[in-house]
């Protein structure tokens, strides 16, 4: 990837959201369905965050991502699509404020973006780009480039698994701090989340 599209494309969302913003990152699968009980969580916890002045940020994509960035609007604030550019398409939500979606042609500026603007993470149910910003996340705070900050992960069936095989392969070995299971929230209720994510805000 030409290093001048990388720089220029986190200037560009560096222009675009500016110095001082608040926001909560949504992440999940693209192919949640409307009815599914993960998709009506997201619509509405994001919903809730807008509406207390808190903007979302997401993938811009569908599923999930949707889900949030629908919420969001509806709830009057801001909603904002970091959206991947794929050789097969451009795709974004139709959900996004005006002006507040982006493409990326690169992953890693795309991350950066992420990384630098969102105080707080809920994961839904995902796939593996869902994991990788799982670990990119995580990656990020056990070397001290982002401050630690609760990450909400909503699916007990879907997480648990996975942090239990964290600690027993990972932590139990010191390949990493144990303080990571500290940040580390699962649960089934997304009003959970709001209100861990309130109260960090403060």
């Amino acid at each position: 990837m030409d290093p001048y599209i990388i720089s220029k494309e986190i200037a560009d969302a560096n222009n675009l959201l500016g110095p001082n913003l608040l926001a909560v990152g949504i992440f999940g699968s693209g192919v949640s369905e409307q009815s599914s009980s993960y998709y009506i969580q997201a619509h509405e916890l994001a919903f809730q965050l807008s509406a207390q002045g808190i903007s979302v940020i997401t993938g811009g994509g569908e599923g999930i991502m949707e889900a949030a960035n629908k919420g969001a609007l509806k709830g009057n604030g801001d909603s904002i699509g970091l959206c991947l550019s794929l050789p097969q398409y451009e795709r974004k939500n139709k959900f996004i404020s005006p002006g507040k979606g982006l493409f990326f042609s690169s992953l890693f500026s795309r991350k950066a973006v992420f990384l630098k603007y969102i105080k707080s993470a809920v994961f839904f149910p995902g796939g593996i780009g869902t994991l990788d910003e799982v670990f990119e996340v995580l990656l990020a705070i056990r070397t001290q480039k982002i401050p630690p900050f609760p990450l909400y992960f909503i699916g007990k069936d879907f997480w648990t698994n996975l942090f239990l095989w964290l600690d027993r392969d990972v932590i139990q070995r010191n390949m990493a701090p144990k303080e990571f299971l500290d940040l580390i929230k699962i649960t089934d209720n997304h009003q959970e989340a709001m209100e861990g994510i309130f109260e960090y805000l403060k």
